[in-house]
């Protein structure tokens, strides 16, 4: 439920009340009609007024546990209580758009009621990237140790190191590369479970 709660949120996208159109030519029942001096002015001041409301409005985004209430339903489906109906579509944007990739289900009886349903892969997601990102840094690992076995090949075949001392060095790589990837292993393993634990808690 973190995942959902913590979700940025731009509201960027609501749109603002609708100003009813003016006939051209039709004074206005409270003002004056502009003089032609003035109309120019008054262009540029309304043009400038509305630059500063759009600069307004392009805020920081907000979580969505501050724009909704979150109410687990199970262990797949949610229910997104929205403080404020106007930010509804916003939500389903944002979740859409997320790593969830899933749209929530506006309710017919209640417009500010949002259901989300979750598959159960998608709940496994931080154990899925913790193990992408710990197989990509073995990866690197190997990746440096190539190198390095390249280099010293390289100098074994101009004669600046001898025989004896490249296939030292080489098991010294092979070694080190172990230990490394072995440490690796073993912070994954740690990574995943305490990834589990959260993940039952949440679904509990």
């Amino acid at each position: 439920m973190d995942d959902i709660a913590k979700l940025p949120v731009r509201l960027d996208m609501i749109k603002s009340d609708v100003v009813p159109e003016k006939v051209e030519g039709a004074p206005n029942d409270m003002n004056p009609p502009p003089s032609s001096s003035s109309s120019s002015s008054s262009s540029s001041s309304s043009s400038s007024s509305s630059s500063e409301k759009a600069k307004a409005k392009l805020g920081k985004p907000h979580l969505l546990r501050d724009l909704a209430h979150i109410v687990p339903k199970g262990k797949t489906t949610f229910v997104l209580l929205v403080h404020d109906v106007n930010h509804v579509e916003p939500i389903q944007l944002a979740l859409q758009n997320s790593h969830l990739k899933q749209k929530p289900t506006r309710s017919e009886d209640d417009l500010g009621q949002l259901t989300l349903r979750l598959e159960p892969d998608r709940l496994d997601a931080p154990i899925t990237r913790v193990k992408i990102l710990y197989q990509r840094w073995i990866h690197d690992v190997r990746v440096v140790r190539a190198k390095q076995e390249k280099l010293i090949k390289s100098m074994l075949r101009q004669g600046t190191v001898l025989k004896d001392d490249f296939r030292k060095a080489k098991a010294l790589l092979q070694r080190l590369q172990e230990k490394k990837i072995d440490g690796i292993n073993h912070e994954e393993k740690v990574r995943s479970l305490t990834a589990k634990f959260y993940l039952t808690l949440r679904s509990s």
